[in-house]
């Protein structure tokens, strides 16, 4: 003969917390129910139901295991717990950012160039959400036009000068910036020019 077991309706004794995380990451959520007798828990992401191979409940420990972080890892998930005393619900958020990155080969960083030779830099730019680019000759923001050709992609920047001459010498700027900050990689161009 047992005590008969007092009833409880399910609570969370730890919640989901929001989390901020890069691409191709791995992160657990998880919280911890409680109530008697032990809830059920169902899973959504963005109001939908899931289930998946990396979902556990043990120990009154529901995780969910996101294995790579992608684009479309971001939104709202929930835990919903019930039992026949009731219901809880806990809820987070997932923001997928990556500050960006700008990869530029090592001998463009500082050149020595002849007048009317061309001047050319592409840039490797990473992050998310997709950086904004953006060019500057001695902190001035330069734009396509007859002088300069400005070109980005989703994952590169190209500066071009068709024909360099003497007062390009100086700095250019590249800077990528998103919600996540901001990447800046300075060049220097000396133009040589025979004396006049």
């Amino acid at each position: 003969i047992s005590k008969p077991v007092k009833k409880e309706p399910p609570t969370f004794t730890e919640s989901l917390k929001d989390v901020t995380i890069g691409l191709n990451k791995s992160h657990t959520l998880s919280c911890v129910v409680g109530g008697i007798p032990i809830p059920e828990v169902i899973w959504y992401k963005d109001d939908q139901p899931f289930a998946s191979k990396f979902l556990s409940y043990e120990s009154r420990i529901s995780k969910y295991t996101i294995e790579t972080t992608t684009e479309t890892t971001a939104g709202t998930y929930k835990c919903i717990a019930t039992n026949e005393m009731g219901e809880s619900t806990t809820t987070c958020n997932v923001v997928i950012q990556e500050k960006p990155s700008i990869t530029i080969d090592e001998k463009l960083i500082s050149q020595n160039l002849r007048v009317q030779s061309q001047y050319e830099v592409v840039a490797n730019v990473t992050g998310y959400p997709v950086p904004k680019v953006q060019w500057f000759k001695d902190n001035i923001k330069i734009d396509t036009n007859e002088e300069y050709t400005v070109e980005t992609t989703k994952t590169t920047t190209r500066l071009f000068i068709k024909s360099i001459e003497r007062h390009h010498s100086g700095k250019f700027t590249v800077k990528a910036k998103n919600t996540a900050g901001t990447a800046v990689v300075d060049l220097s161009v000396s133009v040589i020019d025979k004396p006049s």
